[in-house]
Order: structure tokens, then sequence, then C-alpha cells
């Protein structure tokens, strides 16, 4: 059994570096949607209903992009996490989905919020909880991958 699980970790291309390259960039773009977050929120005094909706379509384009980005990955670390056995903790797809829908309903409807800075201060407390889960289950992850090379150091085969 360790064998079919070493074997489909390492076609998952989920081995040593690879992984250790994706959880690099996924914590590098999450890092980064964190300080768009911060930035949009930290925007708040300035945004008025005359200015609202370009405020809107800058976020949306920045943090929309980060967003896609880590859609993009968020297979492949589920299927790491998966392989490595933490198949009731590869939801990485699902909470860049709840990001996204967080996201659309905010840019959608935030310029009609009767408190702009608290719809803005709501918003981001919202997509900083779900990038910390995110954050969260790739600490996880390295240390999964970390208990996987041990055991493989010490002549065992595959996760136990």
């Amino acid at each position: 059994m360790r064998s079919l699980i070493l074997v489909s970790f390492l076609a998952a291309g989920c081995g040593g570096s690879a992984l250790s390259q994706r959880i690099a960039d996924y914590r590098a773009t999450a890092n980064s949607l964190e300080v768009v977050v911060d930035a949009h929120a930290s925007s708040a005094p300035a945004a008025n209903p005359a200015t609202c909706m370009a405020v809107m379509a800058d976020y949306a384009h920045q943090a929309g992009g980060l967003v896609d980005r880590m859609q993009s990955m968020s297979g492949g670390m589920d299927q790491c996490m998966t392989s490595l056995g933490g198949a009731g903790r590869a939801d990485f797809a699902a909470g860049c989905a709840a990001m996204r829908i967080e996201l659309d309903a905010h840019v959608k409807n935030g310029c009609s919020a009767a408190d702009l800075a608290a719809e803005m201060a709501r918003h981001a407390g919202a997509m900083k909880g779900r990038n910390q889960s995110e954050l969260d289950r790739m600490g996880q992850m390295e240390g999964m991958e970390n208990g996987m090379s041990a055991s493989m150091m010490s002549g065992m085969q595959g996760c136990h």
C-alpha cells in the first residue's frame, strides 16, 4: 500500500522540490492577495460614490487575477494533499471558489452599501479569513511532506 501511495504521489508531480515549488508559488500568490486586499480596505476613506466604481474595477482586476492564479493551482494542490494522505483536507479548490464568490459579490454590490468603509472592512475580513485557511492548509501539507521525507530517509517506502 505504501508503494502505491508513493507512486501516485510522484506521478502527481508532488515529490520533493516539485511540491516545495508549488507551495512556494501558491504561498507567494496568497501573500500578494493579502497585500491587495489590505490596500483595498485602506482605500475606504478615499472612496466615495463618485469614485467607487473605478476603485472596484481596479480591485477586481488586481484581486481577481490573484484569485484566478490560485484557482489554477488549486487542483494540483488538492491532488498533492490527497497523495500525501490528506484527502479530507484537500479543499484548496473549494477555498478559492469561496474567495471568488466573495470577491465577485463585493465588486458587484459593494458600491451600493450604505456604509462603504464598513463593507470594505467586512470584505477584507472575509477574504483574509479564507486566504488564511489556504495558508494553514499549505502548512499542513508541508508538515505531511516533511513527515514523508523523513520516513523515506529512514528506509520506509511512502507515507506512513
